[in-house]
């Protein structure tokens, strides 16, 4: 919920505090996230990454990040502002003719943001290892309990399935305390992801306002190259009513 959303989407929460997200301009809302599509991909890459020797997980991470890096810019290239006069800003894609009134950095820049996160975190060597220690813990944990099983001839004390129970309550228990750190990592990284995005949105506004600046000052100068005109072809027309 904390990482930052494309525009015009806000987060807002109902009267119950359940979080939901609303887009002003067209007054949808839903559960999701507005990057849900983003974010179940990238599940899937980390599943991916996390599953290969160090070596190729890199050569992996490097070479999504080169790729996710040339789409960013490949994007950004599309889109060019249109300046009207006495009108706003706005932003037209040179091949669709699409336009938009928001700002491109603003809608797709949050979902690459997301992506350079994960790619950070599959990059780190203490980030891997906890990933893939909870994922492997889960997995021995599954395997150990269906190893004191009855087997297929019905093979099986009472004992072990008392032994089996037990163990499995053990198990549980150490679930609960994994899926808690899990809880306890994941609000870490939101608060990092808002504390690394804070800067960043930052900077948007800061090029968005230095943009109207410029405008406004490129709206002025047309008014006065507007009135030297005028002034030339009144002193034009007096030197003609002289001659």
């Amino acid at each position: 919920a904390s990482s930052p959303l494309p525009s015009p989407w806000v987060m807002l929460t109902d009267s119950k505090g359940r979080v939901f997200y609303a887009n002003p301009l067209t007054n949808a809302s839903q559960w999701e996230h507005p990057c849900e599509i983003t974010l179940r991909n990238l599940a899937g890459v980390a599943r991916t990454c996390l599953s290969l020797p160090q070596a190729l997980r890199e050569n992996c991470v490097n070479t999504l990040r080169g790729v996710w890096d040339s789409e960013i810019r490949r994007t950004f290239s599309m889109w060019y502002p249109v300046q009207q006069p006495n009108s706003a800003e706005y932003y037209a894609h040179r091949q669709t003719r699409e336009v938009m009134w928001e700002h491109p950095a603003q809608i797709f820049l949050p979902p690459h943001y997301l992506r350079v996160k994960v790619l950070e975190m599959l990059s780190e060597a203490s980030e891997v290892a906890t990933l893939r220690s909870m994922c492997t813990g889960m997995l021995q944990t599954i395997d150990e309990h269906l190893a004191l099983l009855p087997d297929a001839n019905g093979e099986g004390s009472t004992d072990d399935i008392e032994a089996l129970r037990a163990q499995l309550e053990e198990r549980e228990a150490d679930l609960s305390q994994t899926n808690r750190e899990k809880e306890e990592l994941q609000s870490k990284l939101a608060t990092i992801m808002q504390d690394s995005a804070q800067p960043y949105l930052d900077d948007i506004a800061s090029a968005q306002a230095q943009a109207a600046a410029g405008a406004k000052r490129a709206e002025r100068a047309r008014a006065e190259l507007a009135e030297e005109h005028s002034r030339f072809e009144a002193a034009e027309a007096t030197c003609a009513g002289l001659a």
